[in-house]
């Protein structure tokens, strides 16, 4: 669970670091400016909340930030008694027991002092649900690219997975897509580590605004997407995956609804990843739905399933 809590921090931490590119009026240099929180609800962690205040530009860096380890934070959950969070040194975030479950409505206080109050409220998604129809092997020679130096995981065989989302009707839906492959399958994986690469030339997946690749997968194509093809209806289409060499090769299949704030910074950041580089590319603003600060507070709920490759 500790290291569990660590990744979250990171994820948090590579939130925190794009959600406070905001414009913000010129003052003395070092003046703070309003609380960042970030958070990212799960029913597979318990609540890990980032705390930091944002300081103007210096001359060594375009911003600096400073994690608050002083503030109360608090969560109130479909309108319950708020539970303070407490502050853990460790992963430098504010933690509690809570579990996101689907359809919670979940809202966050953040006070400092000298700092704005902060807050945030959210709807988690209702459960997904996505079904694995078939699989077959299929054999095909790995030759690795350059960006896989320091993988030899690759294997000579193709997994072509049919699959099946049922999506629920009267309500835009927000999703990602995540197989990943793992060389020797325990119960206490950390999925982190896993392998999350995979095609499809399934509409769903296209994105005419990716027009470079990017982390392994092709221009054009994102694993982010919503149910604007096939609103209120089965939606059956095959991906495929190459399978990790290994003595017990498993390949995990998740579904995770996403809320739309989440959805939108997931979006965004996919184009920010392609055009950070070049200077000639449009500017575009990175969301933020903290009301009196900045940050991403978003929730995710997945449905997983598990194959083992024999």
């Amino acid at each position: 669970m500790k290291k569990l809590l660590q990744h979250i921090a990171l994820l948090l931490t590579a939130l925190l670091s794009v959600a406070c590119e905001v414009s913000i009026p010129f003052e003395q240099e070092g003046t703070p400016v309003d609380m960042s929180v970030n958070a990212l609800f799960t029913p597979d962690t318990t609540v890990c909340v980032s705390v930091a205040k944002t300081l103007l530009p210096s001359i060594s860096e375009y911003y600096s930030k400073e994690m608050i380890s002083n503030a109360c934070v608090e969560l109130s959950v479909n309108g319950g008694q708020p539970q303070t969070l407490v502050y853990d040194d460790s992963t430098q975030t504010y933690t509690g027991d809570y579990r996101c479950r689907p359809n919670d409505n979940i809202r966050l206080n953040v006070t400092a002092e000298g700092l704005r109050p902060a807050s945030c409220e959210i709807t988690a998604p209702s459960q997904p649900k996505i079904e694995i129809l078939s699989y077959e092997k299929r054999f095909s020679p790995f030759v690795p690219p350059a960006e896989y130096i320091n993988d030899e995981g690759g294997s000579d065989t193709i997994i072509v997975c049919q699959l099946r989302i049922s999506d629920i009707p009267d309500q835009t839906n927000y999703y990602r897509l995540k197989v990943r492959n793992i060389s020797d399958y325990r119960p206490d994986i950390n999925f982190f580590y896993a392998t999350d690469i995979f095609t499809s030339s399934d509409m769903i997946f296209r994105d005419e605004r990716l027009t470079v690749g990017t982390h392994y997968r092709p221009a054009y194509f994102s694993n982010v997407f919503d149910d604007q093809l096939f609103d209120g209806r089965e939606h059956t289409f095959t991906v495929e995956s190459r399978m990790r060499s290994g003595e017990n090769p498993y390949m995990v299949i998740e579904l995770q609804a996403l809320s739309r704030d989440f959805f939108n910074y997931l979006k965004i950041m996919e184009v920010y990843d392609i055009t950070d580089s070049d200077p000639f590319a449009e500017s575009f603003s990175i969301p933020s739905n903290v009301t009196g600060g900045t940050g991403i507070v978003g929730t995710l709920v997945p449905d997983r399933h598990i194959i083992r490759l024999r």
